[in-house]
């Protein structure tokens, strides 16, 4: 791209920009593309931060995407604005589309030209033509993402230890309450044996008593026909006990008629 169509980029870019600023209010979203891009670098970062502190005072909600690493200092000392990406993973190079909001992004430009197979010397003559303050805000942010990385990991693992104990704790309460079912069962089963045995015991008092009295009722009458069989008797001996004194009585008489 020359310079005299980056000049009319960046014209374009402030041309747009400058109606938005005459037209927003503490009312309104502004979103606003590589705010600063088309023209130098520091410059360009300069007017980015000033448009935005701008918006910020006037109270304007603003989106805005950037690859400058001094607009992403710039949020993380400001107050009222906060850094954002869009993770990018840079062994597919395709962007995975997930937000994560608080940290910003790196632009991975030199490990996407090292992926896509550009010369590993032009690559390592590039890291030191950058500035030991950059290296280090990359540094940083490559750690940042390394450590969001792993509490991601950790998270999801905690999460499916969540869900395991979750479902763990579900099928003892199952198995707890299919015990408790099954204790109400054989106490139920228990309550029906033992008024069955009772009925039984009941039904089994009832017949023995039954039987004693017809036992009690038979002792009965065979005591009565005893005392009248002995009574029977008694009175055949005195009737036999009589015949024979009247058998003396009547021989003593005849003994006598004779003297």
């Amino acid at each position: 791209q020359s310079i005299e169509q980056s000049l009319s980029t960046f014209s374009g870019h402030m041309s747009n920009i400058r109606q938005i600023v005459e037209k927003s209010d503490d009312n309104c979203l502004v979103l606003l593309d590589e705010l600063g891009a088309g023209t130098d670098p520091a410059e360009g970062a300069a007017l980015a931060m000033a448009i935005l502190e701008y918006f910020r005072q006037k109270g304007s909600k603003v989106i805005a995407t950037t690859h400058y690493s001094e607009l992403k200092t710039y949020a993380f000392t400001q107050k009222g604005i906060q850094n954002a990406s869009v993770e990018f993973n840079v062994n597919t190079l395709k962007p995975t589309f997930k937000l994560t909001i608080g940290i910003p992004g790196k632009s991975n430009a030199l490990e996407i030209a090292k992926r896509l197979g550009l010369n590993r010397n032009i690559i390592s003559m590039a890291k030191t033509f950058i500035s030991e303050e950059n290296l280090k805000v990359e540094e940083m942010l490559k750690y940042i993402e390394e450590q969001k990385h792993r509490t991601e990991t950790e998270k999801k693992e905690i999460h499916e230890l969540k869900n395991e104990y979750i479902k763990k704790m579900k099928k003892l309460e199952e198995e707890r309450q299919q015990i408790v079912l099954q204790r109400d069962k054989i106490l139920e089963k228990a309550k029906q044996t033992g008024r069955k045995l009772l009925e039984k015991i009941k039904d089994e008092s009832e017949q023995i008593i039954a039987e004693l009295k017809v036992i009690k009722e038979t002792d009965e009458r065979r005591i009565r026909d005893r005392a009248i069989q002995k009574t029977k008797a008694w009175l055949k001996n005195i009737d036999n006990q009589f015949l024979v004194e009247k058998d003396i009585i009547k021989k003593a008489s005849f003994k006598s008629d004779k003297s």
